[in-house]
């Protein structure tokens, strides 16, 4: 019995290992879905803003991410010191989003006073989006643009090591670029 236990055991490891390596497509398509927001891939999106021209550094081709992130960053140096652009997009229907200032700020106070910014920092955009504002950093090389379209979309661009009188048109364009390539898809 103990010998008959082992054989099938092995093989369905084998069978696993097997339909694995057969599917190694499928698990990298699943992976890429990871990725994608609408049939969006945040690290597209990101690469064709051109960080590179706007942090004036050569961004690692090897994005980071996490689930609907991509942070494309310099290659040079320790990770905390790496200028940074991220592209956050996911979808949030059981909380809805923010359609207004104080909507906002209670859902999203605390990361802004985290990044050291200020409520009275914060300035709402009318084009992009249903809703959406931005904030730069304290230090004045960076922002955070925040926009929500669809009743459930979330964006979220950060850029870290640029200018903010170069990276607020940057991501502002980025933005429009984003939710008008990912709301086709969506369905309202």
């Amino acid at each position: 019995m103990r010998a008959l236990r082992a054989k099938t055991a092995m093989g369905v490891a084998t069978g696993f290992l097997l339909a694995m390596a057969g599917c190694g497509e499928s698990a990298k398509d699943s992976q890429s879905a990871l990725y994608r927001f609408a049939g969006a891939d945040q690290c597209d999106l990101l690469r064709a803003a051109d960080p590179a021209a706007l942090l004036g550094v050569e961004i690692d081709p090897e994005p980071l991410r996490v689930y609907g992130v991509c942070r494309l960053h310099g290659k040079q140096g320790p990770p905390a010191e790496w200028p940074t652009t991220d592209l956050e997009m996911r979808v949030d229907p059981e909380h809805g989003v923010p359609k207004d200032f104080d909507e906002f700020w209670e859902r999203e106070g605390a990361g802004v006073e985290l990044r050291g910014a200020k409520r009275e920092q914060i300035v709402e955009l009318s084009e992009i989006g249903d809703y959406a504002l931005w904030y730069p950093f304290p230090s004045g090389q960076g922002l955070q643009l925040h926009a929500f379209w669809g009743g459930k979309n979330i964006l979220l661009i950060t850029v870290v090591g640029a200018p903010v009188d170069r990276a607020f048109p940057w991501a502002k364009q980025l933005a429009k670029n984003a939710v008008a390539k990912a709301s086709p898809s969506i369905s309202r």
